[in-house]
This record gives C-alpha cells, sequence and structure tokens, in this order.
C-alpha cells in the first residue's frame, strides 16, 4: 500500500468554493438563469433563424459586440427612465 487514492480531489475543492460564494450571495441573486435567457433572446432577435448574415469570424465577433453593446445600452436607458 505505496499510495493511497486521496479523498477529496481538486474538483470538489472548487465545487465546494463555488458552494460557499453561491451561499454568502443573497437570495435574490442566487438565480441568475432568467437573465442569462433574456440576453439570449434579445441576443437572438437580431438574427433570423439563429444564423448570423455575416461571414468570417471578425465580421462574426464584431456584430456579437455591437449587438452585446447595444443590448446593454437599452438596459441602461430604461433603468434610467424608471428611476423617475
Amino acid at each position: 500500500m505505496l499510495f493511497q487514492e486521496a479523498l477529496f480531489h481538486h474538483e470538489d475543492l472548487l465545487r465546494h468554493k463555488r458552494w460557499r460564494k453561491i451561499r454568502a450571495l443573497p437570495e435574490q441573486y442566487r438565480s441568475l438563469r432568467s437573465n442569462i435567457e433574456a440576453i439570449m433572446k434579445e441576443f437572438s432577435r437580431l438574427m433570423e433563424c439563429w444564423k448570423l448574415k455575416d461571414r468570417g469570424r471578425f465580421k462574426a465577433n464584431l456584430f456579437s459586440l455591437t449587438a452585446a453593446m447595444g443590448i446593454n445600452f437599452g438596459r441602461v436607458y430604461r433603468h434610467c427612465l424608471s428611476d423617475r
């Protein structure tokens, strides 16, 4: 019995760290899945049948970057209007 298998693996440590960080968050921030789904819905609204109109990696990256910026600016603008 030269070497025993470790009781805990690195993945277990990372999983426990993630769990502790989630438990430290307030209840309302623990699940943000609906927000991610809303982002994907807004992003896919700009495309037809989930396909880009542009070709090439550079144009696809440029499209996704500008689309994300536009979505975020729209959200900030709506948030500023709701405070009034």
